[in-house]
């Protein structure tokens, strides 16, 4: 995993945080993707080997179907401005992501 690709939903401090401790991070205003496509996003995110992250269920729970992208992590969190517990979730997920068994599959992660 090359790092992660935060949608539209999450703000620039969760992106910082995530670098300091080591991990490649970029949200979609950066990308210049912001107001594109869920979609898109996750074609974008595949093409540059990143993870996606996104708090929109519905669109996961579409691509639950779907495999031809790197991999998508859903947040579940209750409180989706909380970048402690974000950054936490995500270096968790990033230590124990395994490309050979994790690619192409959604993560709820709780």
């Amino acid at each position: 995993m090359n790092g992660f690709y935060l949608d539209e939903h999450f703000s620039r401090s969760i992106a910082t945080a995530l670098n300091q401790h080591g991990y490649y991070a970029i949200i979609a205003f950066d990308a210049g993707m912001n107001g594109k496509t869920d979609p898109e996003n996750l074609a974008y995110a595949t093409e540059h080997g990143l993870v996606m992250v996104t708090f929109d269920h519905k669109f996961a729970g579409q691509m639950m179907s779907e495999s031809n992208f790197l991999a998508l992590v859903c947040l579940t969190l209750d409180n989706q401005n909380d970048i402690g517990a974000i950054v936490r979730l995500l270096t968790i997920f990033a230590e124990l992501y395994e490309p050979e068994s994790d690619s192409g599959k959604v993560h709820w992660l709780p």
